[in-house]
Formats: structure tokens, sequence, C-alpha cells
């Protein structure tokens, strides 16, 4: 099965970004993040494939009870990849050292940390673009909107499974 380790964003920044997925993806046409199903949140580890995930709940679970809470920040729009925009966030050093730490500590079941893992910048993905004219269009709405300035903290890690085509939440724990 293929799985992959969230934080995933709640409360006001949550709706927020939910609401701007749907305008943007009814206005630029990039609506396969809504078929996909992509939580909003950021990935803390890319997708990895696993047959037994018990290992991993545990590792997660009793990360979860050392670690505090992690300031970030949302504070402008960007893109990423090919047609891709997405929503930058700035994190503190305890978050960069959370994401570090719980790779270190999923290495020991054997789950390896990817370059991109080790190069980790923190987004969210709002929306795809199909054309690279639509892109350019989407870019300038966004420079035109107001940057998003939302302070969260790191307070979940979530492991999402993916079944089809779409990702699903497996197992959510909360960091105190």
């Amino acid at each position: 099965m293929e799985y992959s380790i969230f934080y995933l964003i709640e409360g006001e920044t949550g709706k927020y970004q939910n609401q701007l997925v749907k305008d943007l993806s009814q206005n630029f046409g990039g609506n396969s993040i809504l078929k996909s199903d992509l939580p909003t949140g950021i990935a803390l580890k890319v997708p990895f494939e696993v047959e037994n995930i018990g290992a991993i709940e545990k590792v997660i679970g009793d990360f979860v009870k050392k670690e505090k809470p992690a300031k970030i920040a949302a504070h402008e729009f960007g893109k990423v990849k090919k047609f891709t925009a997405v929503i930058n966030f700035k994190l503190s050093k305890q978050a960069f050292r959370l994401q570090k730490k719980l790779l270190e500590e999923l290495g020991e079941v054997k789950i390896k940390a990817h370059k991109y893992d080790r190069k980790f910048k923190a987004y969210s993905v709002i929306v795809y673009s199909k054309t690279k004219r639509q892109f350019r269009k989407l870019l300038k709405h966004l420079s035109e909107m107001k940057k998003p300035k939302f302070k969260l903290k790191i307070n979940n890690i979530a492991i999402m499974k993916k079944v089809g085509k779409v990702w699903k939440l497996h197992k959510k724990f909360r960091i105190k």
C-alpha cells in the first residue's frame, strides 16, 4: 500500500484553503485537486510503500507523545513543479527539527527519507493548472490577491493512505 505523512491544516486556515481550492478550481479549470481529495495540509514525508502500517503507527504514536506543537506561518502564494500553485509556509526552527526528527525515527523502521524529504519545503497545494496559459492567468490572479497570513502550530501528524487515485485519512495523531 502507498502512504504519506502529513500535517493536516485545520481551523480557519483549513477553511480558507478549502474555499480557495474550490474557487480557483472552478475559475481556472484545475479541478484535479478536488478529484484527488488531496488533504489540506503539508506533506512531512513523501509517499512510500509499506505492507504493514502497524510499525509506522507505533513510531508516530510514540513520537507525538514526546513532541510539542511547532510554530509555522502561511506567508505567500507560490508555485512548485509544473503548473502547481501553493501556499508557502515559514517554519520555526522547532518545526524544521520536528520534521527531521520524524524522518529519523521512521528510518528506524526502514522507511527511508527521499531527497525531497531532506530538502523539505513547507507548502500546501491549492490548485493544478492544465496549460501554461491557464497557469499564467492563475499566477496573475494570485499575485493580485491578499497574501495569506496565518499563524499555526503543527499539532497533528496524519498517515494518509492512497486508495485508487484518492488520498484518505488512515490515522491522525495529536501532538499535545
